[in-house]
């Protein structure tokens, strides 16, 4: 029902961030090219798995090509969510500690953020918790078929087959009454298949596997950073997990850890299989990530996030004050509700698609689209930033196929010939620099702001307005 009243209020809601890629634009290639081909064409082919934008295209060819009709396409992924965390946390969890379980999953603020958006990460995260949950209550086909949903969305999908199998074997390990055997990997192997299938076909047909440093657009985010690159990205990736009211869960993980070490709260067995559960996407996804420029992401740890709250929760069960327990757990509901409120100052990059702060942009940049034409603006003459810069053919599937100018990192030269630039603090590619210059030397044309989101449109001084 919660979900359900989400899509509800979020069905116009258009296509945000990498959700335009991975979904909108390779279900409208589908659907444009009438499903010839598994391998869109450069500009449009990531090197991902398409079957999310397969799925969206089926989806609009049987039922119309809407962004309602790409919410509602949502939902299965959305019960999958809910059925297979309720069938991992009644492992560990009995009355009303099991119920307590599911507000920690549903105000996760990456979670719901994700929840509101046409968003593979969902469909990621329902394969996993059903893949997690048959494997620690021993549905071998249940896992087998959630782990087979994985590759066929996206490269770190196929990472998160190792997160699983990397966490059965921890899991295995610390059962006195079940160990892990060879006899299991049979249930990787069809989801091995298919992502070894889906790599070497697209080799074949295109030269190259996971990037392209030529053909990509994004390509610049696979660059490596080098060894001290490295350990800042790893404090970066720390930021990433308090952010967002996080804070909270971590700061009561340590007191768990505290009453551990001290012999004040019990460790026992189910405390470390969760553990073990809730090391596994770190130990997989944070060595990779942080290897790169462009792949510190709120979202690519959305499974760890939704395990941290459930191995606090557990701590919290066992403290020895019931009451005090309570007020500590309200808390941290309210915490993880006052993340969707969280907005940093402009030239700190955020999230945006990782909580719920970003959602008046969407009106505001309508407000400022019409101001625009009403204006008669070019949109040509208009620079803006990401994910401004698609057309409403793309985002709000319109037929207008109009767009701005796009700028990925606006160059001096640009800047200088730009008569206009469509400004957002939700843009986190504006460089610093002419964040400064577009406030001191640009004059301010309009502006609309809302809940501490603000556009505004911004007209270059030295240039004529025609």
């Amino acid at each position: 029902m919660f979900y359900l009243l989400v899509l509800l209020f979020t069905r116009n809601h258009p296509f945000f961030g990498d959700c335009i890629n991975l979904g909108s634009r390779y279900a409208q290639w589908f659907l444009e090219s009438n499903f010839t081909s598994l391998i869109a064409p450069a500009g449009i082919d990531s090197g991902n798995p398409p079957f999310f934008g397969l799925y969206l295209a089926i989806c609009w060819k049987l039922f119309g090509q809407s962004l309602p009709v790409a919410h509602l396409a949502m939902f299965p992924f959305l019960v999958g969510i809910v059925w297979g965390y309720y069938h991992l946390v009644t492992r560990f969890f009995k009355g009303r500690w099991l119920w307590m379980t599911l507000p920690l999953l549903l105000l996760e603020p990456t979670l719901l953020a994700q929840a509101t958006m046409i968003s593979p990460d969902i469909a990621l995260t329902c394969f996993f918790l059903i893949a997690l949950s048959g494997m620690i209550n021993r549905r071998n086909i249940v896992q087998m078929v959630a782990l087979c949903g994985l590759p066929l969305l996206s490269t770190r999908g196929i990472m998160t087959i190792a997160v699983v199998f990397l966490a059965e074997v921890g899991y295995q390990w610390m059962d006195k009454n079940r160990k892990f055997t060879i006899h299991l990997i049979w249930k990787y192997v069809p989801a091995g298949l298919i992502a070894l299938s889906w790599m070497a076909y697209h080799y074949t047909q295109t030269g190259w596997i996971s990037y392209n440093q030529e053909a990509m657009p994004w390509a610049g985010g696979f660059e490596s950073v080098g060894l001290a690159g490295f350990f800042r990205n790893i404090a970066l990736l720390g930021w990433r997990i308090l952010d967002f009211g996080r804070i909270s869960l971590w700061i009561v993980l340590v007191v768990v850890l505290i009453g551990l070490l001290t012999k004040r709260l019990t460790f026992d067995q189910s405390f470390r299989q969760l553990s073990v559960l809730w090391l596994a996407p770190f130990l997989i996804f944070v060595p990779v990530l942080a290897r790169y420029s462009g792949l510190l992401q709120h979202r690519y740890l959305l499974q760890a996030f939704v395990l941290t709250g459930i191995l606090v929760l557990y701590g919290l069960s066992k403290f020895p004050h019931a009451r005090l327990a309570k007020v500590v757990y309200g808390m941290l509901l309210v915490t993880l509700v006052s993340g969707h409120f969280w907005v940093y100052p402009d030239k700190i990059s955020q999230g945006w698609d990782s909580s719920l702060a970003h959602v008046p942009y969407f009106q505001l940049r309508h407000q400022m689209i019409d101001y625009i034409h009403a204006n008669d603006i070019p949109s040509n003459q208009v620079v803006t930033g990401t994910p401004n810069q698609f057309p409403l053919k793309e985002t709000d599937l319109t037929n207008a196929s109009w767009h701005f100018t796009n700028s990925d990192d606006i160059s001096k030269e640009l800047r200088d010939s730009a008569p206009y630039v469509f400004y957002s603090n939700i843009f986190n590619d504006i460089p610093d620099n002419f964040y400064d210059e577009l406030h001191a030397n640009w004059e301010e044309v309009k502006t609309f702001e809302k809940r501490g989101i603000r556009v505004t449109l911004f007209r270059n001084r030295q240039l004529s307005l025609r």
